[in-house]
């Protein structure tokens, strides 16, 4: 973990990436965290905000079969597209969870920034 450089805070990032894992990046790195002496209740929301995050992706992102095969590739994704055309709850449901894992993003990033105080400035990116 960064250490304080002077009157420059640490950079802390609150960011989702595949794979999951605690959601924390310090200097561009993910780290868990531990150092950071954050509570176990903080901790235990970070991870499963992590896990829900993941549990959220859309199946068709993760569908690289026919990576590097033109055809099937583009027969794969017209397969989702239409699972979407023909079920729009589908797309509604996805725009309400992105929605609300902003929100969760944003109420965590505040804890986060309470709990590690002034010597830390802490972001939220949402993808």
């Amino acid at each position: 973990m960064s250490e304080r450089h002077g009157d420059q805070p640490v950079k802390i990032l609150l960011m989702n990436e595949y794979g999951g894992g605690m959601p924390l990046w310090d200097d561009g790195c993910q780290t868990d965290g531990e150092e950071l002496g954050l509570s176990d209740e903080l901790r235990a929301d970070l991870q499963a905000f992590s896990t829900r995050w993941e549990s959220s992706i859309s199946p068709d992102v993760f569908d690289d079969r026919w990576d590097g095969n033109w055809l099937m590739s583009r027969a794969t994704s017209a397969k989702y597209t239409l699972k979407r055309l023909i079920n729009p709850g589908s797309r509604r449901a996805a725009v309400a969870e992105d929605a609300a894992m902003r929100r969760i993003g944003e109420a965590l990033r505040d804890r986060l920034q309470a709990e590690l105080g002034d010597g830390y400035v802490v972001t939220f990116r949402h993808y």
